[in-house]
Protein backbone atom coordinates (compact mmCIF):
# COMPACT_ATOMS: atom_id res chain seq x y z
CA UNK A 1 0.00 0.00 0.00
CA UNK A 2 1.58 3.68 -1.36
CA UNK A 3 0.41 6.55 -1.15
CA UNK A 4 0.19 8.10 -5.00
CA UNK A 5 -0.27 11.59 -3.36
CA UNK A 6 -0.74 13.96 -0.10
CA UNK A 7 -0.10 17.69 0.18
CA UNK A 8 -0.69 20.37 2.86
CA UNK A 9 -1.14 23.43 1.15
CA UNK A 10 -1.47 27.18 2.17
CA UNK A 11 -2.05 28.67 -0.92
CA UNK A 12 -4.99 30.99 -1.90
CA UNK A 13 -8.11 28.67 -1.81
CA UNK A 14 -11.71 29.82 -3.45
CA UNK A 15 -13.66 32.54 -2.06
CA UNK A 16 -15.80 30.61 -0.16
CA UNK A 17 -13.29 28.99 2.15
CA UNK A 18 -10.32 30.86 4.30
CA UNK A 19 -6.86 30.79 3.18
CA UNK A 20 -6.02 28.53 6.58
CA UNK A 21 -4.12 24.98 5.57
CA UNK A 22 -6.59 22.10 4.32
CA UNK A 23 -5.62 18.31 3.53
CA UNK A 24 -6.19 16.55 0.96
CA UNK A 25 -4.91 12.83 -0.20
CA UNK A 26 -5.16 10.18 -2.55
CA UNK A 27 -4.29 6.53 -2.42
CA UNK A 28 -4.28 3.74 -3.97
CA UNK A 29 -4.17 -0.18 -3.22
CA UNK A 30 -3.73 -3.41 -5.01
CA UNK A 31 -4.30 -6.75 -2.78
CA UNK A 32 -1.35 -9.14 -3.57
CA UNK A 33 -2.33 -12.12 -5.29
CA UNK A 34 -3.83 -15.79 -3.19
CA UNK A 35 -4.65 -17.32 -6.04
CA UNK A 36 -5.24 -17.17 -9.15
CA UNK A 37 -7.17 -14.15 -10.95
CA UNK A 38 -9.56 -15.71 -12.54
CA UNK A 39 -10.67 -17.11 -9.32
CA UNK A 40 -13.45 -15.51 -7.86
CA UNK A 41 -11.68 -15.11 -4.05
CA UNK A 42 -8.66 -14.13 -5.14
CA UNK A 43 -6.28 -11.43 -7.16
CA UNK A 44 -8.06 -8.51 -8.55
CA UNK A 45 -8.97 -6.56 -5.49
CA UNK A 46 -8.29 -2.82 -5.43
CA UNK A 47 -8.73 -0.24 -2.50
CA UNK A 48 -8.63 3.32 -3.08
CA UNK A 49 -9.31 6.41 -1.43
CA UNK A 50 -9.57 10.00 -1.91
CA UNK A 51 -10.25 12.56 1.41
CA UNK A 52 -10.10 16.32 1.91
CA UNK A 53 -10.47 17.95 5.15
CA UNK A 54 -10.37 22.02 5.86
CA UNK A 55 -8.81 22.12 9.07
CA UNK A 56 -10.44 25.50 10.28
CA UNK A 57 -13.38 27.06 9.50
CA UNK A 58 -14.87 28.26 6.00
CA UNK A 59 -15.87 31.82 5.25
CA UNK A 60 -19.54 32.27 5.17
CA UNK A 61 -20.75 33.50 1.80
CA UNK A 62 -22.97 36.82 2.87
CA UNK A 63 -22.24 39.15 5.45
CA UNK A 64 -24.24 39.49 8.51
CA UNK A 65 -26.61 42.14 7.37
CA UNK A 66 -29.71 44.07 8.75
CA UNK A 67 -33.07 44.44 5.98
CA UNK A 68 -33.14 47.80 6.19
CA UNK A 69 -35.48 50.75 4.16
CA UNK A 70 -33.95 52.48 1.71
CA UNK A 71 -30.38 50.22 1.79
CA UNK A 72 -30.47 47.24 0.08
CA UNK A 73 -28.94 45.95 3.42
CA UNK A 74 -26.67 46.96 6.06
CA UNK A 75 -24.61 45.42 8.66
CA UNK A 76 -25.29 45.70 12.32
CA UNK A 77 -23.57 46.90 15.43
CA UNK A 78 -21.03 44.35 17.08
CA UNK A 79 -21.49 44.56 20.75
CA UNK A 80 -19.58 41.52 21.71
CA UNK A 81 -17.41 38.53 20.43
CA UNK A 82 -20.13 36.35 18.68
CA UNK A 83 -17.90 32.83 18.48
CA UNK A 84 -19.57 30.19 21.05
CA UNK A 85 -16.96 27.73 22.77
CA UNK A 86 -19.32 24.70 21.65
CA UNK A 87 -21.76 25.73 18.53
CA UNK A 88 -24.52 23.97 17.74
CA UNK A 89 -26.73 23.65 14.86
CA UNK A 90 -29.48 25.41 16.72
CA UNK A 91 -26.80 28.16 18.02
CA UNK A 92 -23.45 28.03 15.36
CA UNK A 93 -22.82 31.78 17.09
CA UNK A 94 -23.90 34.26 19.54
CA UNK A 95 -26.99 36.43 18.27
CA UNK A 96 -26.90 38.44 21.06
CA UNK A 97 -23.22 40.08 19.85
CA UNK A 98 -25.70 41.87 17.06
CA UNK A 99 -27.77 44.85 17.39
CA UNK A 100 -29.45 46.85 14.51
CA UNK A 101 -27.56 49.85 13.48
CA UNK A 102 -29.63 53.13 14.02
CA UNK A 103 -30.81 54.25 10.95
CA UNK A 104 -28.83 55.81 8.36
CA UNK A 105 -25.51 54.83 9.57
CA UNK A 106 -22.69 52.04 9.07
CA UNK A 107 -22.72 49.37 11.53
CA UNK A 108 -19.80 47.89 13.00
CA UNK A 109 -19.66 44.54 12.48
CA UNK A 110 -16.82 43.31 10.44
CA UNK A 111 -17.73 41.92 6.76
CA UNK A 112 -17.28 38.08 7.88
CA UNK A 113 -17.07 38.22 11.79
CA UNK A 114 -18.61 34.11 11.96
CA UNK A 115 -17.24 31.23 9.84
CA UNK A 116 -19.07 28.63 8.59
CA UNK A 117 -18.18 25.08 9.68
CA UNK A 118 -15.39 23.18 8.53
CA UNK A 119 -15.50 20.62 5.68
CA UNK A 120 -14.35 17.36 5.57
CA UNK A 121 -14.83 13.89 3.05
CA UNK A 122 -13.24 10.30 2.62
CA UNK A 123 -14.68 8.53 -0.40
CA UNK A 124 -13.84 4.97 -0.56
CA UNK A 125 -14.01 2.35 -3.55
CA UNK A 126 -13.40 -1.12 -3.48
CA UNK A 127 -12.77 -2.56 -7.00
CA UNK A 128 -12.57 -6.91 -7.87
CA UNK A 129 -11.66 -7.52 -11.32
CA UNK A 130 -12.11 -11.62 -12.16
CA UNK A 131 -11.21 -13.06 -15.24
CA UNK A 132 -14.38 -15.28 -16.61
CA UNK A 133 -12.77 -16.89 -19.72
CA UNK A 134 -9.92 -15.92 -21.88
CA UNK A 135 -11.97 -13.26 -23.71
CA UNK A 136 -14.74 -12.38 -20.74
CA UNK A 137 -13.64 -10.14 -17.87
CA UNK A 138 -15.94 -8.89 -15.39
CA UNK A 139 -15.22 -6.16 -12.38
CA UNK A 140 -17.80 -5.16 -9.30
CA UNK A 141 -17.01 -1.92 -7.83
CA UNK A 142 -18.37 -0.77 -4.59
CA UNK A 143 -17.77 3.11 -3.78
CA UNK A 144 -18.95 4.75 -0.56
CA UNK A 145 -19.18 8.62 -0.62
CA UNK A 146 -18.86 10.29 2.65
CA UNK A 147 -17.72 7.21 4.34
CA UNK A 148 -17.40 8.38 7.65
CA UNK A 149 -20.90 9.84 7.60
CA UNK A 150 -19.55 13.26 8.80
CA UNK A 151 -22.52 16.25 8.06
CA UNK A 152 -21.10 18.26 5.96
CA UNK A 153 -23.27 21.61 7.32
CA UNK A 154 -24.50 24.79 5.47
CA UNK A 155 -23.82 28.09 6.32
CA UNK A 156 -25.52 29.86 9.21
CA UNK A 157 -28.58 32.04 8.56
CA UNK A 158 -27.13 35.87 8.57
CA UNK A 159 -29.92 37.79 8.47
CA UNK A 160 -30.73 39.72 11.78
CA UNK A 161 -34.23 39.96 12.84
CA UNK A 162 -35.10 36.23 10.91
CA UNK A 163 -36.34 33.65 13.43
CA UNK A 164 -33.33 31.11 12.25
CA UNK A 165 -30.78 34.11 12.66
CA UNK A 166 -27.46 32.22 13.64
CA UNK A 167 -28.93 28.50 13.18
CA UNK A 168 -27.38 26.40 10.64
CA UNK A 169 -30.95 24.41 8.76
CA UNK A 170 -29.19 23.05 5.52
CA UNK A 171 -26.52 19.84 4.64
CA UNK A 172 -25.44 18.33 1.66
CA UNK A 173 -25.80 14.63 1.17
CA UNK A 174 -24.83 11.79 4.15
CA UNK A 175 -23.31 9.01 3.62
CA UNK A 176 -23.82 7.96 -0.50
CA UNK A 177 -23.43 3.67 -1.49
CA UNK A 178 -22.97 2.81 -5.00
CA UNK A 179 -22.59 -0.75 -6.40
CA UNK A 180 -21.83 -2.03 -10.32
CA UNK A 181 -21.02 -4.74 -11.79
CA UNK A 182 -19.31 -4.54 -15.68
CA UNK A 183 -19.03 -7.52 -18.12
CA UNK A 184 -16.25 -6.92 -20.44
CA UNK A 185 -15.86 -9.53 -23.85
Amino acid sequence: MGFQSCSLSRARLPSTRSSKPSLSSVWKSTAPRLSSENSLAGGGLTLSSASSMDCLWRLLRRPITTPFEGFKTQRPNLVEKPVLDHPTTAMWFDTAAFQPAPQFTIGTSSRNPVRAPGARDLDLALVKRTRLTESVNMEFRSEFFNFTNMPPLGAPAVVLGDTRFGTIISAEDPRVLQFAMTVTF
